[in-house]
């Protein structure tokens, strides 16, 4: 719109500031929105309110760290100006706009679906898989909604019919990083501790898929959750780094057990035999709303002190292969955009 490259334009704006390389949505130096504010003449708490500082803020309790991941929201996987992923669309909605423009709620990690149109959003171009890049469009693109890799027309693209139970999950997060606080097992409790919940009971879900056990499973199971097989068994692959699809069958099993009232949960719990250590993996902490039922779980049996296993000659154990396999894949996402 303004007849020029965004990386002119940015240039021109903040001299000597490479701000595609960073995630401008998580906010801007108060410097730089001075003068954004200036040259746009919109007042610079309207524009620090369309980033994604104020709702982080909310879910977390305080203002994350600059340079950590933040909870519930989209990792870009930013190597320069290029992208992994991080932005998501629905093509329905942006043919929709008479401008094309990516909405805010799409950073979240636990917007997988359009409300209105009820289909999956995406997050890859669909004709040549590359990551949505706005950014590095030229000035004769014909609009914001274009893959900056093949030129194709994102409005095209043709998503799925998004699950009832994810979009409800959605809707039910939307209203507490809005409301500030949510409903959790009979009580109320702030947006913070909400989200921290939702975040406990996805580790669970991914940890029966890493390593289940037979109490875990059972709990599992008896609530109706489908353990996702297809996600990557890595730990550190955190929420906001799956794709869509991944998060979307993690969201409708956290959206089953949220749905329990802690009488189901309390007799699920005691009836699968799971131990606090099946429940709770060392280190991690455990939200308020599910603290309660901790005391009531039985400890594992102490094992005898082995003397540490020499590693085995020969190849390396799976789950060292998937996760060197997902590091690759990642950088060649990179060097290939």
């Amino acid at each position: 719109m303004q007849g020029c490259d965004p990386l002119v334009l940015t240039g021109w704006l903040w001299p000597g500031w490479r701000v595609w390389t960073l995630d401008a949505d998580r906010g801007i130096p108060e410097e730089r929105l001075a003068v954004l504010s200036h040259v746009s003449g919109a007042a610079a708490e309207t524009l620090r309110a369309a980033t994604i500082e104020p709702i982080a803020v909310r879910i977390q309790g305080e203002r994350p760290d600059a340079f950590s991941t933040w909870p519930w929201t989209l990792t870009l996987g930013a190597r320069n100006r290029k992208r992994n992923g991080g932005i998501q669309f629905c093509p329905a909605c942006l043919q929709a706009d008479d401008t094309p423009y990516f909405r805010l709620p799409w950073r979240f990690a636990w917007h997988t679906g359009c409300v209105v149109h009820k289909t999956t959003l995406l997050d890859r171009c669909g004709a040549c898989a590359a990551a949505v890049t706005p950014h590095r469009l030229s000035a004769y693109a014909a609009h914001a909604a274009v893959c900056a890799t093949c030129l194709k027309n994102l409005q095209k693209a043709e998503p799925e019919p998004c699950p009832p139970a994810v979009l409800a999950f959605q809707q039910a997060a939307d209203q507490v990083a809005l409301k500030g606080f949510g409903d959790c097992y009979g009580e109320t409790w702030n947006a913070a501790t909400w989200f921290a919940t939702a975040d406990f009971l996805a580790s669970l879900i991914r940890r029966a898929n890493r390593s289940p056990t037979q109490g875990l499973t059972y709990l599992l199971r008896s609530n109706g959750v489908v353990v996702p097989r297809h996600i990557p068994p890595i730990p550190g692959t955190r929420i906001e780094r799956l794709r869509v699809e991944d998060r979307q069958d993690l969201l409708a099993g956290v959206w089953r057990l949220l749905n329990l009232d802690a009488k189901q949960l309390r007799a699920t719990l005691k009836a699968s035999g799971i131990t606090r250590q099946g429940w709770c993996e060392k280190e991690q902490s455990v939200p308020e709303p599910l603290a309660r039922f901790m005391p009531e779980l039985p400890e594992s049996p102490e094992r005898s002190a082995y003397p540490p296993r020499k590693r085995r000659a020969g190849g390396r154990p799976r789950h060292e292969v998937v996760l060197m396999m997902n590091r690759l894949q990642r950088k060649l996402e990179l060097r290939t955009q």
